[in-house]
């Protein structure tokens, strides 16, 4: 198993417009957008990085999360992740709706992270 790279950040927020334009800021691009109302969402990119903004519900605390490359067989490497005392697996392996593999693992400070992967993944 290898993680090969960070695949993205996805960053919910509040306010939309504001986070786009402050990526933009920064030197990223919306390579993409979709949605509508209180649910947009879109890329963000620059320089091999990958930014998904996502309009968080009024109620909710935005969320940040980390998605990492994975390499490999994502059952076998599941199947390893959920026997290592080193590593907590939150989430097992599971189809995401962009069809795509995830496994979520935590930290021993309980920090959260995304395992993807995607076939055929460049």
């Amino acid at each position: 198993m290898a993680v090969t790279g960070l695949d993205h950040l996805y960053i919910e927020t509040h306010h939309f417009d504001n986070t786009r334009r402050f990526w933009e800021a920064l030197g990223f691009r919306a390579v993409a957008t979709w949605g509508d109302g209180e649910h947009r969402a879109g890329i963000m990119q620059t320089a091999g990085l990958v930014i998904v903004i996502s309009q968080a519900g009024a109620s909710a605390p935005p969320e940040q999360s980390i998605y990492f490359k994975l390499d490999g067989d994502p059952v076998e490497i599941e199947r390893k992740l959920s026997t290592d005392p080193a590593v907590t697996l939150t989430k097992a392996r599971h189809e995401s709706h962009w069809e795509s593999q995830l496994i979520e693992v935590e930290d021993p400070d309980g920090r959260r992270y995304n395992l993807e992967y995607r076939e055929n993944a460049s």
